[in-house]
Protein backbone atom coordinates (compact mmCIF):
# COMPACT_ATOMS: atom_id res chain seq x y z
CA UNK A 1 0.00 0.00 0.00
CA UNK A 2 1.37 3.39 -1.06
CA UNK A 3 1.01 6.81 0.50
CA UNK A 4 -1.44 7.71 -2.24
CA UNK A 5 -3.64 4.82 -1.13
CA UNK A 6 -3.80 6.14 2.43
CA UNK A 7 -4.45 9.65 1.20
CA UNK A 8 -7.37 8.38 -0.90
CA UNK A 9 -8.81 6.69 2.18
CA UNK A 10 -8.49 9.93 4.15
CA UNK A 11 -10.22 11.79 1.36
CA UNK A 12 -13.03 9.22 1.12
CA UNK A 13 -13.68 9.26 4.88
CA UNK A 14 -12.83 12.91 5.53
CA UNK A 15 -16.33 13.77 6.72
CA UNK A 16 -16.25 11.10 9.42
CA UNK A 17 -12.70 11.95 10.50
CA UNK A 18 -13.29 15.70 10.63
CA UNK A 19 -16.60 15.45 12.45
CA UNK A 20 -15.28 13.16 15.18
CA UNK A 21 -12.09 15.24 15.60
CA UNK A 22 -14.09 18.46 15.93
CA UNK A 23 -16.45 16.86 18.46
CA UNK A 24 -13.44 15.61 20.46
CA UNK A 25 -11.87 19.08 20.42
CA UNK A 26 -15.07 20.79 21.55
CA UNK A 27 -15.62 18.13 24.21
CA UNK A 28 -12.08 18.61 25.52
CA UNK A 29 -12.55 22.38 25.73
CA UNK A 30 -15.87 21.93 27.52
CA UNK A 31 -14.31 19.45 29.92
CA UNK A 32 -11.48 21.87 30.69
CA UNK A 33 -14.00 24.65 31.42
CA UNK A 34 -16.39 22.60 33.53
CA UNK A 35 -13.97 20.27 35.33
CA UNK A 36 -12.77 21.54 38.71
CA UNK A 37 -9.38 23.16 38.47
CA UNK A 38 -6.52 20.96 39.64
CA UNK A 39 -3.89 22.14 42.12
CA UNK A 40 -0.32 20.86 42.33
CA UNK A 41 2.15 20.73 45.20
CA UNK A 42 5.70 19.38 44.81
CA UNK A 43 8.58 18.24 46.98
CA UNK A 44 12.12 17.67 45.65
CA UNK A 45 14.60 15.14 46.98
CA UNK A 46 18.33 14.56 46.56
CA UNK A 47 19.32 10.90 46.42
CA UNK A 48 23.06 10.36 46.82
CA UNK A 49 25.51 7.70 48.06
CA UNK A 50 27.15 8.04 51.46
CA UNK A 51 30.99 7.68 51.45
CA UNK A 52 32.37 5.22 54.02
CA UNK A 53 34.24 6.50 57.08
CA UNK A 54 38.02 6.85 57.08
CA UNK A 55 40.16 4.07 58.54
CA UNK A 56 42.30 4.28 61.70
CA UNK A 57 45.21 5.91 59.85
CA UNK A 58 42.89 8.69 58.72
CA UNK A 59 42.99 7.61 55.09
CA UNK A 60 39.66 7.51 53.35
CA UNK A 61 38.88 4.06 52.04
CA UNK A 62 36.42 3.78 49.20
CA UNK A 63 35.19 0.26 48.78
CA UNK A 64 34.13 -1.15 45.41
CA UNK A 65 30.58 -1.10 46.75
CA UNK A 66 30.80 2.66 47.21
CA UNK A 67 32.00 3.18 43.65
CA UNK A 68 29.16 1.03 42.37
CA UNK A 69 26.70 3.15 44.34
CA UNK A 70 28.38 6.36 43.19
CA UNK A 71 28.18 5.46 39.53
CA UNK A 72 24.75 3.86 39.62
CA UNK A 73 21.98 6.10 38.32
CA UNK A 74 19.43 3.50 39.28
CA UNK A 75 19.42 4.75 42.89
CA UNK A 76 17.09 7.55 41.82
CA UNK A 77 15.26 5.22 39.49
CA UNK A 78 14.65 2.81 42.37
CA UNK A 79 13.14 5.52 44.50
CA UNK A 80 11.09 6.69 41.55
CA UNK A 81 9.50 3.24 41.40
CA UNK A 82 9.16 3.04 45.19
CA UNK A 83 7.22 6.29 45.54
CA UNK A 84 4.82 5.27 42.77
CA UNK A 85 3.87 2.06 44.58
CA UNK A 86 0.84 1.48 46.77
CA UNK A 87 2.99 0.88 49.86
CA UNK A 88 4.34 4.44 49.76
CA UNK A 89 0.83 5.73 49.05
CA UNK A 90 -0.37 3.77 52.07
CA UNK A 91 2.13 5.60 54.30
CA UNK A 92 0.85 8.92 52.97
CA UNK A 93 -2.77 7.86 53.53
CA UNK A 94 -1.98 7.02 57.16
CA UNK A 95 -0.38 10.44 57.77
CA UNK A 96 -3.32 12.19 56.10
CA UNK A 97 -5.74 10.45 58.46
CA UNK A 98 -3.67 11.15 61.58
CA UNK A 99 -2.63 14.75 60.93
CA UNK A 100 -5.25 16.25 58.65
CA UNK A 101 -8.30 14.00 59.14
CA UNK A 102 -8.30 13.41 55.35
CA UNK A 103 -9.36 9.98 54.16
CA UNK A 104 -7.97 8.94 50.78
CA UNK A 105 -7.41 5.49 49.35
CA UNK A 106 -3.78 4.56 48.52
CA UNK A 107 -4.78 3.98 44.89
CA UNK A 108 -6.20 7.50 44.67
CA UNK A 109 -2.98 8.94 46.09
CA UNK A 110 -0.81 6.90 43.71
CA UNK A 111 -2.87 8.08 40.72
CA UNK A 112 -2.46 11.72 41.76
CA UNK A 113 1.35 11.47 41.90
CA UNK A 114 3.64 12.49 39.05
CA UNK A 115 7.41 12.10 39.32
CA UNK A 116 10.26 13.77 37.45
CA UNK A 117 13.93 12.70 37.56
CA UNK A 118 16.86 15.02 36.88
CA UNK A 119 20.27 13.51 37.54
CA UNK A 120 20.08 12.56 41.26
CA UNK A 121 17.15 14.84 41.99
CA UNK A 122 13.66 13.39 42.28
CA UNK A 123 10.60 15.65 42.23
CA UNK A 124 7.22 14.43 43.48
CA UNK A 125 4.14 16.39 42.36
CA UNK A 126 0.71 15.69 43.83
CA UNK A 127 -2.44 16.88 42.05
CA UNK A 128 -5.90 17.32 43.54
CA UNK A 129 -8.97 19.48 42.98
CA UNK A 130 -8.56 20.78 46.57
CA UNK A 131 -5.39 22.84 47.12
CA UNK A 132 -5.11 21.88 50.81
CA UNK A 133 -5.31 18.17 49.96
CA UNK A 134 -2.53 18.52 47.37
CA UNK A 135 -0.38 20.35 49.93
CA UNK A 136 -1.16 17.76 52.62
CA UNK A 137 -0.04 14.90 50.37
CA UNK A 138 3.24 16.65 49.49
CA UNK A 139 3.83 17.48 53.16
CA UNK A 140 3.18 13.86 54.14
CA UNK A 141 5.68 12.65 51.54
CA UNK A 142 8.25 15.11 52.87
CA UNK A 143 7.70 13.83 56.40
CA UNK A 144 8.17 10.23 55.28
CA UNK A 145 11.53 10.98 53.66
CA UNK A 146 12.72 12.97 56.67
CA UNK A 147 11.74 10.44 59.34
CA UNK A 148 11.06 7.05 57.75
CA UNK A 149 13.21 6.83 54.62
CA UNK A 150 14.96 3.77 56.07
CA UNK A 151 11.66 1.90 55.91
CA UNK A 152 11.55 2.36 52.15
CA UNK A 153 14.94 0.99 51.14
CA UNK A 154 17.61 -1.30 52.58
CA UNK A 155 20.29 0.94 51.03
CA UNK A 156 19.14 3.83 53.21
CA UNK A 157 18.80 1.56 56.22
CA UNK A 158 22.36 0.23 55.78
CA UNK A 159 23.79 3.71 55.30
CA UNK A 160 24.76 3.48 51.64
CA UNK A 161 22.24 6.07 50.44
CA UNK A 162 21.01 9.32 51.97
CA UNK A 163 17.77 11.13 51.17
CA UNK A 164 17.75 14.89 51.59
CA UNK A 165 14.74 17.16 51.06
CA UNK A 166 16.02 19.94 48.80
CA UNK A 167 12.76 21.85 48.38
CA UNK A 168 9.96 21.33 50.93
CA UNK A 169 6.32 20.98 49.97
CA UNK A 170 5.44 23.96 47.82
CA UNK A 171 2.32 26.08 48.05
CA UNK A 172 -0.38 24.63 45.80
CA UNK A 173 -0.65 26.20 42.38
CA UNK A 174 -3.50 25.90 39.92
CA UNK A 175 -2.86 23.99 36.73
CA UNK A 176 -1.46 26.40 34.17
CA UNK A 177 -3.20 27.35 30.94
CA UNK A 178 -0.34 25.73 29.04
CA UNK A 179 -1.08 22.43 30.81
CA UNK A 180 -4.80 22.74 30.00
CA UNK A 181 -3.98 23.51 26.37
CA UNK A 182 -1.67 20.51 26.21
CA UNK A 183 -4.42 18.29 27.62
CA UNK A 184 -6.87 19.56 24.98
CA UNK A 185 -4.38 18.97 22.17
CA UNK A 186 -3.54 15.50 23.50
CA UNK A 187 -7.20 14.42 23.72
CA UNK A 188 -7.92 15.79 20.25
CA UNK A 189 -4.86 14.07 18.75
CA UNK A 190 -5.80 10.74 20.35
CA UNK A 191 -9.35 11.04 19.00
CA UNK A 192 -7.99 11.86 15.52
CA UNK A 193 -5.67 8.86 15.52
CA UNK A 194 -8.39 6.50 16.73
CA UNK A 195 -10.99 7.63 14.22
CA UNK A 196 -8.41 7.58 11.42
CA UNK A 197 -7.53 3.98 12.25
CA UNK A 198 -11.23 3.13 12.37
CA UNK A 199 -11.72 4.80 8.95
CA UNK A 200 -8.88 2.74 7.47
CA UNK A 201 -10.48 -0.40 8.89
CA UNK A 202 -13.88 0.48 7.41
CA UNK A 203 -12.36 1.23 4.04
CA UNK A 204 -10.35 -2.00 3.90
CA UNK A 205 -13.33 -4.11 4.98
CA UNK A 206 -15.72 -2.44 2.52
CA UNK A 207 -13.80 -3.72 -0.52
CA UNK A 208 -14.89 -0.71 -2.62
CA UNK A 209 -12.83 0.58 -5.53
CA UNK A 210 -13.20 4.34 -5.48
CA UNK A 211 -10.73 5.26 -8.19
CA UNK A 212 -8.87 3.99 -11.22
CA UNK A 213 -5.80 3.46 -9.04
CA UNK A 214 -7.76 1.30 -6.60
CA UNK A 215 -9.06 -0.86 -9.44
CA UNK A 216 -5.61 -1.31 -10.98
CA UNK A 217 -4.12 -2.17 -7.59
CA UNK A 218 -6.87 -4.70 -6.84
CA UNK A 219 -6.91 -6.41 -10.27
CA UNK A 220 -3.18 -5.89 -10.93
CA UNK A 221 -4.13 -4.98 -14.50
CA UNK A 222 -4.01 -1.64 -16.31
CA UNK A 223 -7.26 0.21 -17.04
CA UNK A 224 -7.38 0.91 -20.79
CA UNK A 225 -10.59 2.94 -21.04
CA UNK A 226 -12.52 4.90 -18.45
CA UNK A 227 -16.00 6.42 -18.97
CA UNK A 228 -16.07 9.85 -17.35
CA UNK A 229 -18.96 10.56 -14.99
CA UNK A 230 -21.93 12.32 -16.52
CA UNK A 231 -23.60 15.01 -14.46
CA UNK A 232 -27.37 15.00 -14.06
CA UNK A 233 -28.09 18.12 -16.21
CA UNK A 234 -26.04 16.69 -19.08
CA UNK A 235 -27.88 13.39 -18.79
CA UNK A 236 -31.27 15.12 -18.97
CA UNK A 237 -30.16 17.17 -21.99
CA UNK A 238 -28.98 14.04 -23.77
CA UNK A 239 -32.36 12.39 -23.22
CA UNK A 240 -34.28 15.46 -24.49
CA UNK A 241 -32.47 15.59 -27.87
CA UNK A 242 -34.36 13.44 -30.45
CA UNK A 243 -32.43 11.00 -32.58
CA UNK A 244 -32.65 11.44 -36.36
CA UNK A 245 -33.16 8.38 -38.43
Amino acid sequence: MTIQFYLRILSARKLLILSVTIVAFLGSVLLALLWPNAYESSVRLHVQPVPPAANEQGDAYYSPEYYRQLMAQWNVEDFDEIVQGLAFAGHIAAILRERYDIVLAPKEIADSLHTDRQQRLLELTFTNSEPLVALAMADAAENIFETRAADLSALVRDGYISIQVVDPASEPEATSLARLGLDIITRTAVAFLLITGFAFLLEVMSGLCRSREDLEETLRLPVLVAIPPVSEPEANTAQAVPHKS
